[in-house]
């Protein structure tokens, strides 16, 4: 997963971070063949707003992730994919849901609107079907800004 090294702590701001929080100046992430997620949000710091970015490995753990962050404060999603040249990919995801019980069952974790996709996609970019009603949990509009997510199902 992440391995964080003393070197790296950054004290200072550990020392106003949150109960049981520390803040790292870098921190190693071992890229699998398993695509990750860069997931963008607004939280308060301090006495201010900023926009805070968490790298999450596993679907069903961004969707809890997601899950805790109020719908207005939610802001982008990435995802990182190794690429044939042994870099990185990044391609946003515009869309995401919540996969059924029969989906979660077959192992899938989400279902993913990817930008340039026409199709719905599995976490191994497989398309998936439209028919089935899933929880809506992100969506970014084409002006760039994310809907507000209620709690009620939204097909796809």
């Amino acid at each position: 997963m992440f391995v964080t090294m003393p070197q790296f702590e950054e004290p200072g701001m550990t020392a106003m971070a949150g109960e049981g929080q520390k803040y790292w100046r870098a921190l190693a992430a071992v890229f699998p063949v398993e695509p990750w997620y860069l997931f963008v949000f607004e939280a308060a710091l301090l006495d201010a707003r900023v926009n805070q970015t968490m790298l999450v490995a596993w679907e069903e753990s961004l969707l809890d992730i997601i899950d805790r962050v109020p719908p207005e404060d939610r802001r982008a999603i990435y995802r990182l994919e190794p690429s044939a040249a042994g870099g990185l990919t990044f391609r946003t995801v515009q869309a995401l849901w919540a996969p059924t019980a029969e989906e979660a069952a077959q192992g899938i974790g989400a279902v993913l609107s990817i930008e340039g996709e026409s199709d719905l996609l599995d976490p191994a970019l497989h398309p998936v079907s439209k028919a089935h009603l899933r929880r809506l949990v992100f969506h970014i509009t084409q002006e760039g800004t994310c809907d507000t997510i209620s709690s009620s199902p939204a097909t796809h």
